[in-house]
C-alpha cells in the first residue's frame, strides 16, 4: 500500500475518533439523567459516576436492587469514607423503566467502548506498518 494512500486512511480513523468519544459521552449524560429522574444522586457524592464502584452500584440497580445501605457497600478505595453520603444520594424510586433504559445505555456505552478500541488498534497497526517511513524521515535535516 502507497505511503500517501496509508497515511489518509489514518487521517479518515483519526477524525471518527472523536465522533465516537462525543457519542459516548452523550450516552454517559443519557444515564446520568436517567439516574437523576430516579431520584438517584450518585454524581453528587461520586466523583466518576463510571468508575468501578459507580460502575458497580448502577450494575446493581439495573439488577433490581434498590437497598441503598447495600449499594453504598459496594464503595472501594477513597469512596469508603463517604457511605453517609452515599446511603443518602441511593435512595430513589428507581422503577422497571429506568431499570430497562439504565441497561440499554450501558450497553451502548460498552458498544461504543468496544468500536473506540477496534478503531485504536486499527490506528497502532497503520502506525507500526509505517515505522521505518517514520524513521526515515526523521533523518531529513
Amino acid at each position: 500500500m502507497f505511503l500517501l494512500k496509508k497515511i489518509r486512511e489514518l487521517g479518515v480513523l483519526h477524525r471518527h475518533r472523536p465522533k465516537l468519544v462525543g457519542q459516548r459521552t452523550a450516552e454517559k449524560n443519557r444515564l446520568q439523567n436517567v439516574l437523576e429522574d430516579a431520584n438517584i444522586k450518585l454524581a453528587s457524592v461520586v466523583s466518576n459516576v463510571f468508575g468501578k464502584s459507580g460502575a458497580a452500584m448502577i450494575e446493581a440497580i439495573i439488577h433490581g436492587e434498590s437497598n441503598p445501605d447495600l449499594l453504598a457497600e459496594m464503595a472501594k478505595g477513597s469512596l469508603v469514607k463517604k457511605k453517609v453520603e452515599l446511603r443518602k444520594a441511593l435512595k430513589g424510586r428507581v422503577t422497571d423503566h429506568h431499570r430497562f433504559m439504565l441497561e440499554m445505555i450501558r450497553k451502548n456505552i460498552n458498544y461504543i467502548n468496544n468500536q473506540i478500541a477496534q478503531l485504536e488498534a486499527r490506528m497502532d497497526t497503520y502506525l507500526k506498518s509505517m515505522e521505518q517511513e517514520v524513521t526515515l524521515l526523521k533523518t531529513i535535516r
